[in-house]
């Protein structure tokens, strides 16, 4: 707006100073100084107009800025309430979720998975070598009493206890450092497991000797656990056996009478129970 009207402002103004150097027609310099002055006036009136008109337009534009932004206040403030429903409705579902899973604590398993055998892989294994720290596993009650489980003191139907399994496999892998093969015992009159030879495995710090049975679950699943022959260790230094003796992956049967008959002294915990429990001393 300046730009145009300046201009025309001086021009004016321009006209009114000529019109006062006019000494020689003093009536035409009146007339002169007369309109010019006129048309300063007019101008600046109309100038005043258009800034009062401009505010106008700037109290609107300044009007829809905010109604714009209460939009999008309104908008956000709509989203964050809506994710607020959302988390609240995902904490709603946690908790069932987390209800379901107390509930199941006194099942036969948890849903054998790829993720859930690497867990309990690494549970026995760490077990292990916490053991080991200080002793050997054969100074702890709940070792032995969790390596030997098997289903016939229980039942006559095979059940396969899942964490047994991993933990006499872990127990005699070379590189844990604890039963070292040294022997197997042959029994012609078998026919179940690894042919009639069961192998035999020394504690590589306490010298007691344990027997490794074997025993066929389903095709290529064995039942695995461990007698002990000979106890070397002078005495124990872990917890003793526990009534409902935690596990972590549990029990698989070929009937439920049978996974029945062997739970009831056991419970499906978390990883972490399980390990405490098994690392825990008197």
């Amino acid at each position: 707006m300046n730009k145009i009207y300046i201009p025309a402002f001086l021009l004016v103004t321009g006209l009114f100073y000529l019109g006062m150097q006019q000494d020689s027609n003093m009536e035409n310099s009146e007339v002169i100084m007369t309109s010019g002055f006129i048309l300063s006036l007019l101008f600046t009136i109309y100038l005043i107009v258009l800034r009062i008109k401009n505010r106008g337009k700037t109290s609107r534009q300044e009007e829809n800025f905010h109604a714009h932004n209460k939009k999008v206040e309104d908008r956000s403030e709509a989203k964050k309430k809506s994710k607020e429903r959302n988390n609240n409705q995902s904490e709603k579902s946690t908790t069932r979720t987390t209800t379901s899973a107390s509930y199941s604590s006194t099942a036969a398993n948890r849903k054998l998975t790829k993720e859930s055998s690497l867990v309990v892989k690494n549970l026995y294994a760490k077990a292990l070598q916490t053991m080991l720290i200080d002793g050997c596993p054969c100074e702890y009650p709940r070792f032995r009493h969790l390596s030997s489980f098997y289903y016939e003191y229980f039942t006559k139907g095979a059940v396969l206890n899942v964490d047994t399994n991993y933990l006499v496999s872990r127990a005699t892998d070379p590189a844990l450092g604890f039963l070292k093969a040294t022997d197997e015992i042959t029994d012609p009159n078998s026919v179940e497991g690894d042919f009639g030879a069961d192998k035999v495995y020394t504690c590589q710090k306490c010298s007691s000797v344990y027997k490794e049975v074997v025993n066929v679950f389903n095709g290529k699943v064995e039942i695995l656990h461990l007698e002990l022959l000979q106890s070397k260790f002078e005495s124990n230094q872990g917890a003793e056996v526990q009534a409902k003796f935690p596990l972590y992956q549990g029990f698989f049967g070929r009937n439920a009478q049978d996974v029945d008959a062997c739970k009831k002294a056991f419970q499906i915990a978390d990883d972490k129970t399980v390990f405490l429990s098994m690392v825990a001393k008197q």
